[in-house]
């Protein structure tokens, strides 16, 4: 497997460094790996030389608008996605109704795991804005998950940000983005009943993420890999 990837990159890399450098870049390579200094992704490890058309990246944020009449287009890129190796995250901050559209999400990557094409197990994260008309709705969405009444393959993250932070602190109230106001503490309270029962939601503060983006002319991160440790703006693949 190791001078599989070895061999692919050195390939590529051959193209803009030239084949000298590239032999020597691939002998240092493969000792690293050998070594257990360095360990690549896994879409790397079973694509790299092995499916010239399937891509070497670990996650993405599908183009179809999970907001409008695109569901069958959404399905199907989704279920693209994960045969090649690809997890997927999603901002739910502009549906209508984020439980629905995550419970629609969730069934495909089930129909997807059952279908046997996928190569691996893959990762899918939905986040929701605190501020959310059905924020509380979304952080109970998975509080059967301990019981096995629904096979869950996405984790939920909601955003938080310094406001809401300090309204926890100070027991005041906040305003949702239908203009109603709700006691964060109270709101914060059932986040975390919701996290022990069932280990989500968690918690991402994406304004912060956005304040360290090496790139903020590309665009703003709206969500994040399954795993929370990478930013992905729109599009975009980690």
């Amino acid at each position: 497997m190791v001078e599989r990837v070895t061999r692919c990159l050195a390939e590529q890399d051959a193209k803009f460094s030239g084949r000298r450098q590239a032999e020597t870049f691939a002998a240092e390579f493969e000792s690293a790996c050998d070594g257990e200094e360095i360990v690549m992704s896994t879409p790397v490890m079973t694509n790299a030389g092995r499916y010239p058309d399937r891509p070497l990246t670990a996650c993405a944020v599908p183009s179809a608008d999970v907001t409008a009449s695109e569901t069958l287009r959404l399905r199907h890129e989704v279920l693209e996605l994960h045969e090649q190796g690809m997890g997927t995250g999603f901002a739910l901050d502009e549906t209508e109704d984020p439980v629905a559209t995550l419970r629609f999400l969730n069934q495909v990557a089930v129909d997807s795991a059952a279908s046997e094409r996928e190569d691996r197990p893959v990762g899918n994260m939905a986040i929701l804005s605190v501020r959310h008309p059905k924020i509380h709705e979304f952080i109970t969405a998975k509080t059967d998950a301990a019981s096995g009444a629904t096979d869950w393959k996405f984790n939920i993250s909601v955003n938080l940000d310094n406001a809401f932070m300090t309204a926890v602190r100070e027991g005041e109230r906040v305003q949702l983005d239908d203009g109603r106001h709700v006691d964060a503490g109270h709101l914060f309270d059932d986040l975390c009943h919701a996290a022990a029962i069932s280990a989500d939601p968690g918690v991402v503060f994406l304004h912060r993420m956005n304040a360290r983006n090496p790139l903020p002319g590309m665009g703003a991160y709206t969500t994040t890999a399954p795993c929370a440790e990478v930013g992905l703006i729109a599009g975009e693949t980690c």
